[in-house]
């Protein structure tokens, strides 16, 4: 009799451990399940639906100076940056062009006109984006030094063209030519202006004074009038 009640006893807490083990696993399981699907629908919620992508040059094609460190002194330059709302995005340059108004009238190609990559410098315009990367395009130091100097400086445009690779998810930007340009006259080419040395030699020669100059001058006066 005492055998059939430890028996029993021992069944009873074997099936109610076994029970306890069940609700434990299953409760485990419903409480992985849910954050699994909290963590879907964070995710949902901050990755974009859409991709937007923009390219902008950073400023106007100028002149280097000693502030420049991404490039030698006197050179015509420009920056172009893109913007994603979406990191992953990769690019990389597809072409590119510098090129100069000539005196003939026609744009053509500036010497030593060449890119380097920048990395994700910068500050993004529109909210929500990221800096994806920054390149720089900039011509030999020689288009600036010996340009021509008509005091006007040289009319000059930039043009660079990206290759973009976009998560699988996503969908190419809607853009034709994932292109990106800036025209404009760098004022301060060729750097060292005549100017002051024309006006300087002027007013040197203004100033200069010959007696025999003078003196011949007075001799052709009486040889005329009198």
């Amino acid at each position: 009799m005492r055998n059939h009640i430890l028996t029993t006893l021992f069944v009873v807490i074997t099936i109610f451990i076994i029970f306890i083990n069940s609700n434990a696993e299953a409760s485990i399981k419903a409480m992985l399940k849910a954050d699994i699907n909290d963590k879907k629908l964070v995710a949902r919620q901050t990755i974009p639906e859409k991709l937007r992508c923009d390219h902008y040059p950073v400023e106007k094609l100028r002149k280097s100076n000693d502030s420049d460190i991404d490039v030698p002194k006197d050179t015509i330059f420009a920056r172009f940056i893109i913007e994603c709302n979406v990191k992953s995005v990769k690019v990389s340059v597809a072409n590119y062009s510098l090129e100069k108004f000539d005196t003939n009238g026609q744009w053509v190609g500036m010497m030593g006109a060449s890119t380097k990559q920048l990395g994700n410098k910068g500050v993004p315009k529109n909210i929500g984006s990221f800096i994806i990367d920054s390149f720089l395009l900039s011509a030999n130091p020689s288009e600036c030094l010996n340009a021509p100097n008509y005091r006007t400086g040289i009319l000059a445009k930039a043009n660079m063209c990206f290759s973009y690779d976009i998560p699988k998810e996503y969908t190419i930007p809607l853009f034709s030519q994932p292109c990106a340009r800036v025209t404009n006259t760098v004022t301060d080419c060729p750097p060292n202006s005549p100017g002051k040395n024309t006006s300087k030699n002027s007013s040197s020669s203004s100033s200069s004074f010959s007696p025999l100059s003078f003196l011949f001058s007075i001799l052709l006066f009486f040889h005329f009038f009198l």
